[in-house]
């Protein structure tokens, strides 16, 4: 039933180290004046940017609006290393610095051996199936 009518479609958790990535990146952003407006108005040229940015940037993982921090715009990224991480930074940052009003960062290092509970929606269900 679930699947019929939309509730879920199939995708696998990939083993992200095995893969080659080693760090997932939360990138929380705030826009500066310029970039709210442009946004709340959903410029085209604005969102296009945007849906380019994602499009090229093929490590974006997640990218929304949202609130928490101060912030208002979330990218998870996963990046092969920390150099890594810092060249998709400095993108971010030519691309959209005019924009950004502030920038912060949570990396998880996808190899730590002080992983609680591993990435997976298997348990999901028991959260959102009714009593």
């Amino acid at each position: 039933m679930l699947e019929k009518e939309g509730y879920i479609s199939y995708s696998g958790i990939p083993n992200f180290p095995k893969m080659g990535l080693k760090i997932m990146a939360f990138n929380f952003l705030s826009w500066n004046a310029e970039g709210e407006e442009l946004s709340a108005a959903r410029s085209k040229d604005f969102m296009d940017k945007a849906a380019s940015f994602v499009k090229k940037n093929s490590n974006v993982i997640f990218a929304s609006t949202g609130s928490g921090m101060g912030m208002g715009r979330v990218l998870i990224s996963m990046h092969k290393s920390y150099a890594d991480h810092v060249g998709f930074i400095k993108g971010l940052q030519a691309e959209w610095g005019h924009y950004i009003a502030k920038r912060d960062v949570f990396l998880v290092s996808l190899e730590s051996d002080n992983v609680v509970k591993q990435l997976s929606f298997d348990h999901l269900m028991d959260y959102i199936r009714p009593e």
